[in-house]
């Protein structure tokens, strides 16, 4: 089970910037418990925190992770340099003629994706689309350390809140190119990046519409409607004192 302070960290990657009470009813803790949490992990500069101005009654901040709080959610920067690294051992120079600078990055970027996708298409090609959702969902969980997947009456949706290739391929603010040519190919079926309201900073969404005349298949007892698997690291160490 999650600490205090390690749910609190999750529920700031998850949304962004929150207040105390959003915080408190996000976990079902009191106020006053999560105000404690956020000191101490003010103090440990996992967290900082900025006033909100308001007219009348007590100051209101608002807690959001610091760059140490974001680097306790694990990315797996090690293993991309060597993806990389090895796909740039394996180019002909006449793939990359003619190209300019950024657009060998994302050559780069997108020969990841594709290593991606043959890797793990034998697991998926069987399997139904509500199936290939939740499959893939715990695919990027091992790859990014944060990922869900939802269902409802207009499709599916997959959340990536870790994602470290649109960062990489300097996309802030962009669609991530990696999760869409990824998720295309392993759901086969189109998908669409959604815009949304929370203000987490690393989020990468897509939504996968189905047919009105094809609702989506109920998961089975296996795949839970979330699939969600937290983070470790820098973490285990605030459990004890959670």
């Amino acid at each position: 089970m999650q600490s205090s302070k390690s749910q609190i960290l999750a529920a700031l990657k998850r949304h962004g910037r929150c207040s105390v009470d959003e915080l408190a009813a996000a976990l079902g803790l009191a106020p006053m418990t999560v105000r404690q949490h956020l000191a101490t992990l003010e103090r440990d500069a996992l967290v900082t925190s900025v006033e909100e101005r308001q007219r009348l009654g007590r100051p209101h901040f608002l807690y959001s992770l610091t760059e140490k709080g974001e680097e306790s959610f694990h990315r797996h920067y090690d293993r991309i340099a060597l993806q990389l690294l090895d796909e740039v051992g394996r180019l002909d120079s006449s793939e990359i003629a003619g190209l300019s600078a950024e657009e060998r990055t994302t050559f780069l970027f997108d020969k990841l994706a594709d290593r991606f996708i043959s890797r793990h298409w034998p697991q998926v090609e069987p399997l139904t689309v509500a199936r290939r959702v939740a499959v893939i969902a715990e695919l990027l969980q091992n790859e990014s350390g944060f990922a869900e997947w939802t269902a409802g009456e207009a499709g599916y949706e997959i959340r990536d809140y870790n994602c470290f290739y649109r960062k990489l391929n300097g996309l802030d603010g962009e669609v991530c190119r990696w999760h869409e040519r990824v998720l295309t190919a392993l759901l086969g079926c189109p998908v669409h990046s959604e815009s949304t309201a929370t203000r987490a900073t690393h989020l990468c969404r897509f939504v996968i519409a189905v047919e009105a005349d094809a609702p989506p298949a109920a998961p089975s007892p296996e795949a839970p409607a979330v699939v969600f698997a937290g983070h470790s690291g820098a973490l285990e160490d605030l459990s004890a004192a959670g």
